[in-house]
């Protein structure tokens, strides 16, 4: 039997820090064997990344960042579980991830 999971991950990609000392923040949505890695547009220094909590802390643009992280996941979710709803045949068996790229375009 067949598990319909997603999986939704907010990580700090530390090996490419930018000049400014910055890692960009991305999202890894995983289902079944495949994934899909959105950069988020946002990056922060390593010390300011709740590894834990996946999540910013103690800057100024934290609220703000945290926030669209926040709305990413849920909407990622939201997404899914209209696919499962529609009977879709889920981005696994049609080999690409079109109804998650709204996320790409939105984050630039």
């Amino acid at each position: 039997m067949s598990k319909n999971n997603i999986s939704v991950f907010v990580w700090l990609y530390k090996t490419k820090i930018n000049k400014k000392g910055q890692a960009p923040i991305c999202i890894r949505v995983s289902y079944r064997t495949e994934r899909k890695t959105i950069a988020t547009g946002y990056s922060v220094a390593p010390e300011k990344w709740d590894a834990n909590k996946c999540r910013v802390k103690g800057t100024t643009d934290a609220p703000q960042i945290n926030n669209y992280i926040q709305q990413s996941q849920s909407k990622l979710i939201s997404i899914y579980n209209e696919m499962l709803k529609e009977g879709d045949k889920i981005v696994y068996q049609r080999g690409y991830w079109d109804k998650l790229s709204f996320m790409e375009q939105q984050a630039k």
